[in-house]
């Protein structure tokens, strides 16, 4: 699932909520929510927020192996 499909379920999740809601501050909260994942999603579209594929990030650090054979920051002690 790509970036923009993920946020778009997201918002339909939450206009969903919206329509679902009691009250209406809780659905101001949805709609707010929402609206926002909307923004999100217009800047992706638009290039204005790069979010670089795996593969690209992948080449440029380690490999999965060489990150499972490298000690984590969890594994130090002082």
């Amino acid at each position: 699932m790509t970036t923009i499909a993920a946020l778009t379920s997201l918002r339909n999740i939450a206009l969903d909520r919206a329509d679902a809601c009691e009250t209406v501050l809780a659905m101001n909260l949805h709609f707010g929510v929402a609206r926002e994942i909307g923004r999100i999603i217009n800047e992706l579209r638009h290039g204005c927020i790069d979010i670089p594929s795996r593969r690209r990030a992948r080449s440029r650090g380690l490999s999965d192996e060489q990150r499972r054979a490298a000690p984590s920051h969890s594994d130090h002690t002082s």
